[in-house]
């Protein structure tokens, strides 16, 4: 069973019809992946957001994916590209294409499902959405301790278009500032 919660931000004009519209739309999307909505919280603001808390629990005595307890021998499997955060980051400050800002679009659209899926019956040591935080920081939390190490290939790492392209040219996600300190710290 999956249950989901909505928090939904309209603009005062026309917010009624706004928020209709929206959850008929989140309605839409968690029914493909039979998600029940139930409940949520609702406020006016300067234009439309909308979040989704969701909450899985296992059938059928499906173990739950440890975030961490990787080790040795273990290989390093991404459902998704990298590289939002840079491009979003471009996209807010007109630095993007039209190209790159669609297909971040698409990618952030599609759901996991096929994935998880695809995944299930593996024997899994630990597991994470990469988010804010970036891969090194996740993978860092993936390992056991200190005594552990990853190697990664970056010209292995599959990439968003316009990524690549975008950290050459200095372009930053967010958060980029405050995960190299918080890196930095951990050493």
């Amino acid at each position: 069973a999956r249950f989901a919660l909505a928090i939904v931000e309209v603009p005062e004009v026309h917010g009624a019809s706004i928020l209709a519209q929206t959850l008929a739309g989140v309605r839409h999307e968690l029914d493909k992946e039979a998600v029940s909505l139930v409940g949520g919280h609702t406020t006016i603001g300067p234009g439309l957001r909308v979040g989704l808390s969701v909450t899985g629990v296992p059938t059928n005595g499906a173990p739950l994916w440890p975030t961490t307890g990787g080790g040795a021998g273990d290989v390093l499997v991404l459902s998704r590209a990298l590289g939002s955060g840079v491009v979003l980051h471009a996209d807010m400050a007109g630095r993007a294409t039209g190209a790159e800002v669609e297909a971040i679009h698409a990618h952030l659209t599609r759901s996991n499902a096929a994935a998880a899926r695809a995944l299930q019956g593996l024997d899994i040591h630990a597991a994470t959405d990469v988010t804010g935080f970036g891969l090194a920081r996740h993978l860092r939390t993936m390992l056991p301790g200190p005594g552990v190490a990853a190697e990664l290939h970056l010209d292995r790492l599959p990439l968003l278009p316009g990524a690549a392209r975008l950290l050459a040219a200095g372009e930053r996600s967010t958060f980029h500032e405050q995960n190299r300190l918080d890196d930095a710290a951990l050493h």
